[in-house]
This record gives C-alpha cells, structure tokens and sequence, in this order.
C-alpha cells in the first residue's frame, strides 16, 4: 500500500522510528512554501513532508500529515497558529517554543510536547546560535484546513 507521498507507510515509518509512536508540529510548517519567518535575517527552516495519508473510519475527513523541520542556527518563524492537533519529538538539538502567554519552554532531544488547535506559537525558534535542530511534526488536521494561519500583527 503506497500513501499520497508515493512511499510505503512501513518503510516510512522505520525511518522515522518513535516519531509515529507519539503524534510527534509541525510546528512551524506550510506545505506550500516553508516556514514564515521572523524576520529577513533570521535563516529559514527546511520543511520535508515524511507522509501524508488520509484517514478512514471515525477519522475519515480527516488527515495526517507528518514532517521533518530542520533549523539551521538562529532559525525561527513568526507568530502563528494551527487548526490542527500537533505533537513534536524533538529528534536532534533544541527548541524554544512558547503558546499563547506562557513562558518560553526549551524542548532538547527526545522531549515531546503538543499544541491544541489554535493556540498562538508565539515563539518558535532554534534554541543555539551555533547547533542545528530538528523536530519530527505529526500533525492530525481536517480535509480543507489550511496548516498554518499565520498571526496578524
């Protein structure tokens, strides 16, 4: 059984290993063109869809889309939101998040955390001005749904 991305969901499950395990956001993803960033001397974040498959059953309508977000050093995005339920493993470095008015948490490699629908992702940053970052995203979203609106300032 191949998925919309063309790739055997086994086989893409073996290479991104415990990130399935846990509804691993995409945090800071647009599947049309990357991230929005903070400003234009902030380096921009590489975007790489790992699968993207609808759902059947009770779930039908509904898709998951699951991505991998390499920071480069000092790679951050603007104030945004997600219709959508995310959870992120963070696979390597670290990351600086924050929802709504909450204080900046820095997630390191092998934490977990989840954003409900909606909420503002104030801060969504890499966490080092010298080290790289990655986070594997699974993000659970209706058919339809933009996954990323960004916030207006």
């Amino acid at each position: 059984m191949e998925t919309s991305t063309g790739t055997n969901p086994i086989m893409a499950t073996r290479s991104f290993g415990a990130a399935l395990m846990i509804f691993a956001a995409m945090l800071f993803l647009s599947m049309s063109g990357g991230l929005v960033l903070a400003s234009e001397d902030v380096p921009s974040s590489k975007v790489s869809a790992l699968i993207k498959q609808a759902l059947s059953g009770n779930l039908q309508g509904r898709k998951v889309i699951v991505v991998s977000v390499d920071y480069p050093p000092r790679g951050a995005s603007k104030p945004h939101r997600h219709p959508a339920e995310i959870f992120v493993y963070v696979e390597k470095g670290a990351v600086d998040v924050q929802i709504e008015d909450a204080e900046v948490v820095t997630y390191t490699a092998g934490q977990v955390f989840y954003e409900p629908p909606m909420v503002l992702h104030r801060v969504s940053r890499n966490a080092s001005d010298s080290e790289p970052a990655r986070v594997i995203a699974f993000v659970l979203i209706e058919d339809g749904k933009p996954v990323v609106i960004p916030e207006k300032q």
